[in-house]
């Protein structure tokens, strides 16, 4: 199509110069005309603009009245399209004194439609610069101009042949408005009379543009029936036009709507669809979007079979088949399910009373996080109160902070704005205390964010400066309840169907004003993920001519716009279970009173001496202070040494250019195949005391580094205290080294906040009986969350034998076990048997998740599995065991 716009573009170049060597300048006036409207289907709206001045030129010295009119008419929709607002309003008022002076009544309704319509887009605009009162002002002088324009277009005769397409487009651009100002009931009654109008003018074009807009609307109205109605009418509608563009955006739509209505095997054929005639532009993203359909499919499959097996006896009722449950009900955004479930889980965990992060604990912030996504803020009450009294009794700071930031968010929810802020400083002291710069920020944002809303800038100004003064430790990204959260990495052994794929649902209206329809030039509201708060738009043009515009002016040229869709997906693929662990310890807790008739609660740990507080509610001892991260490139140079020990002076310079070209601001330390050996790693350690706050170690692909070497991390101090991933793949630890690491993370004061421990390509399979019992102490512990990844270690059947034996003599109590992610992918290539080479292999596998009821997913990828036992696993441990 563009191509072919290129040469007829080219045809009337050559036109121009002929016309301008015979000085014809009406010819030249008509063909500056046809150039400006081929550069404006080819998006070159710059050089469309130049050619309609020209047109306007030429149109003021040798044209009619009516050829100057039309000339300032296409003058400002270039203007309108390129945003340059002015310059459209100054156009579309030429026009329009030009024909109330010469009596043009058609030119007369364009420019008042013109007006109405750039008003508009321009109210849609300062809505995107949150600028409200100049929107409302916009899209009053918008709706003003076009009932103008509608009146002069009820004037013309009703033997106009334009006469009703005119009251049609200026109908649907003040339907828009009225969705603009957040008025969707007026707006879909005027979208109603203008499909009335094409109706009876037969236009399927415009027919299908009211369509499209009315499934924004009912979408916005959470009316998903009505969607789906008028999105199957577009659908039908795009199929009889033959226009695939339209279609791609309908199956799109349709997509969407039945995601919502839980209706995942026809939302995944429209994907499907999708991805077949999409833009090229888009197919990447369309194949996401099948990926996330088919997940759903597989997702609702799984939780069928998982409620019939429990309906007919076949599963025992626990707390892991609902927490499986609730999950998969989480990946499918059915919240209200999920809450069930999770409360389900609730009764069948027995409390304990020394409180802090047990399963009952973790399960009550889970139901808490899914009551709140289901928009039940008052059921999820209880349960928040419950999580901060529990809490209360260890001396867990981040859990602690964690709780009362869950608090918050229910008041916020609720609109008790008072008790929300107290919850969220709360929050933020206990962060403080607990040196943990991911939580300071969470609670320092919503403060400001309240305290703006109820006592302006001004009050919220302190808090902003301390938001503003925190170094940047952490990377952040959306967890699923809408809040910052810590991106942890996971490797690749990690389920896919954990991660949160909640489907993406169209956008709602964020205030009075956001656009939610194509226009010329303008972005579509359509859609956005369910757990983010950015919008995912569409670029779209105009289906069918703005009002004010006509088709007669050259039948040369054909002024239906393609649709060209451009979406972006955003998955949120943070895993709500990655937040900060709870170390135990003593359980005084004081409660200061930061002002006469409010407290906030504190808890006093072993590491304040004799503190007293103020007045402010903050401590005046010595606690510990927020983690602060030193930037590597000051001091570098010094660290650069002149001894006389050679082999001294290139290990300190090594180190040295690690820390300056492998430290980045987000606490990430990355010395991937430095070729570091164990005296390097010490010096690493040793350099590195500027630098807490430190959330990932990537030592992997140094051979050198052997058992030796990691000493050095467990006896750091604090450097590594928030350290959350740790990669030795591909180094030189073996087994003796694992068994270290094992030791370090099962003892409380090392490793507190590890997440992911990386361990492959270290030939661990060598001493299977030590790997084992390594792994069975971690898998023993009662800490919140870890994945370990074991991939291409020739581990064999002994080794899986030997750790259902260590696994078995755990206490009763170890049941919730640490790790709840574990990868033996890739080992595959033990002799004379790989890992899962043996039926009894395949025994020890299923006993190994059965006793640990905590373990939510094993990835057995590629671990020489025989064919007829995929059955065996599969049949029973679907949900869990990863083979394919």
């Amino acid at each position: 199509m563009a191509k072919d716009h290129r040469v007829k573009l080219d045809v009337w170049k050559r036109a121009l110069r002929e016309a301008k060597l015979d000085g014809n300048f009406v010819e030249m006036n008509k063909i500056y005309n046809n150039m400006g409207k081929y550069y404006d289907l080819l998006g070159e709206y710059e050089a469309a603009l130049e050619c309609h001045n020209e047109e306007l030129k030429l149109s003021v010295q040798f044209g009619s009245n009516e050829d100057v009119a039309v000339a300032c008419r296409r003058v400002g929709d270039m203007n309108k399209t390129l945003q340059n607002f002015p310059d459209a309003i100054n156009a579309y008022f030429q026009q329009l004194e030009t024909a109330e002076k010469h009596n043009l009544d058609r030119e007369e309704q364009r420019a008042y439609a013109g007006l109405g319509d750039v008003y508009r887009v321009r109210g849609d605009k300062f809505t995107e610069k949150d600028s409200a009162e100049d929107a409302k002002e916009s899209w009053e002088v918008s709706e003003r101009y076009l009932r103008k324009s509608i009146e002069c277009a009820q004037k013309l005769a009703r033997s106009d042949p334009e006469r009703l397409e005119m009251i049609q487009n200026a109908t649907l651009n003040l339907g828009l408005v009225k969705s603009s100002r957040g008025e969707p009931r007026p707006a879909i009654e005027l979208m109603a009379d203008a499909m009335e109008i094409a109706t009876k003018r037969q236009d399927s074009v415009a027919k299908y543009l009211v369509s499209y807009n009315m499934v924004i609307e009912y979408i916005n109205l959470e009316d998903y029936e009505k969607a789906l109605e008028y999105a199957e009418k577009g659908l039908k509608l795009s199929k009889l036009t033959g226009d695939e563009a339209s279609e791609a955006i309908s199956c799109f739509q349709l997509g969407e709507i039945n995601a919502k209505l839980r209706r995942y095997c026809v939302s995944a054929e429209h994907y499907r669809r999708y991805e077949e005639i999409c833009d090229p532009e888009q197919k990447e993203e369309a194949r996401e979007l099948c990926t996330v359909a088919a997940k759903r499919v597989a997702a609702e499959s799984r939780v069928r079979k998982m409620l019939k097996k429990l309906e007919n006896g076949e599963e025992v009722d626990s707390p892991k088949i609902r927490g499986q449950i609730a999950r998969l009900y989480m990946e499918l955004s059915d919240y209200e399910s999920a809450a069930d479930h999770i409360q389900i889980r609730l009764g069948l965990i027995q409390e304990t009373e020394d409180g802090g992060w047990d399963a009952y604990t973790e399960t009550l912030d889970e139901l808490v996080n899914a009551l709140l996504e289901a928009g039940k803020s008052q059921a999820a009450l209880p349960y928040a109160v419950e999580w901060v009294e529990r809490m209360k009794r260890c001396e867990s700071l981040d859990g602690a902070a964690d709780a009362f930031y869950g608090y918050g968010l229910v008041h916020e929810e609720l609109k008790e704005v008072e008790q929300a802020l107290d919850a969220f400083k709360s929050s933020y002291e206990l962060s403080v205390r607990a040196s943990d710069l991911h939580l300071q920020r969470r609670a320092l944002s919503k403060l400001v964010e309240l305290q703006m809303s109820v006592a302006g800038a001004g009050a919220a100004s302190k808090y902003q400066e301390l938001l503003d003064g925190l170094p940047v430790a952490v990377e952040s990204s959306s967890t699923s309840n809408g809040e910052d959260g810590e991106v942890i990495s996971i490797a690749e052994s990690i389920n896919e169907a954990d991660a949160e794929l909640s489907p993406p649902v169209v956008r709602k209206r964020r205030k009075a004003g956001s656009s939610v329809s194509p226009s010329e030039a303008q972005d579509g509201a359509l859609f956005r993920s369910a757990h983010s708060d950015e919008d995912l738009r569409s670029r779209t043009r105009n289906q069918s001519p703005p009002a004010g515009s006509d088709l007669s002016d050259n039948e040369e040229v054909n002024l239906h716009r393609q649709i060209n869709v451009s979406k972006q997906l955003s998955l949120d693929n943070v895993d709500p279970e990655l937040d900060s662990v709870c170390p135990t310890g003593s359980k005084d807790w004081v409660i200061p009173s930061p002002t006469p008739t409010r407290r906030l609660w504190m808890p006093q740990t072993s590491r304040s001496t004799s503190s007293s507080h103020s007045a402010s509610g903050r401590s005046s001892s010595t606690t510990r202070k927020s983690p602060t991260v030193a930037h590597p490139r000051g001091p570098i140079a010094d660290w650069i040494v002149d001894e006389e020990d050679p082999q001294t002076i290139a290990r300190k310079n090594l180190v040295a250019r690690v820390l300056k070209d492998g430290y980045g601001e987000d606490g990430v330390l990355n010395a991937f195949g430095r070729g570091l050996d164990d005296e390097g790693v010490t010096e690493l350690v040793e350099s590195a005391r500027n630098y807490r706050g430190l959330s990932v170690l990537d030592l992997s692909a140094n051979r050198a580094v052997t058992a030796r070497g990691l000493e050095a991390l467990f006896h750091g101090g604090n450097v590594f205290v928030y350290l959350k991933r740790l990669d030795v793949t591909a180094t030189n630890i073996g087994a003796d080294g694992f068994s270290a690491i094992s030791d370090a993370i099962s003892a409380s004061a090392n490793l507190p906040h590890l997440r992911e421990l990386l361990v492959g390509y270290n030939s661990l399979g060598n001493r299977p009986s030590q790997t084992a019992a390594a792994l069975s102490r971690l898998l023993g512990g009662r800490r919140k969350y870890l994945s370990v990844n074991l991939q291409k270690n020739f581990l064999s059947p002994e080794f899986l034998s030997a750790l259902v034996q260590f696994v078995s003599s755990m206490e009763a109590s170890s049941k919730y076990p640490l790790v709840r992610h574990l990868s033996f992918l890739g080992n595959s290539d033990r002799h004379p048997l790989p890992l899962l080479g043996s039926r009894e292999a395949v025994d020890s596998l299923l006993a190994l998740v059965e006793r640990l009821e905590g373990l939510e997913f094993v990835d057995a990828r590629l671990c020489g599995l025989d064919s007829d036992m995929v059955p065996i696993l599969e049949d029973r441990y679907r949900s869990i065991i990863r083979l394919v």
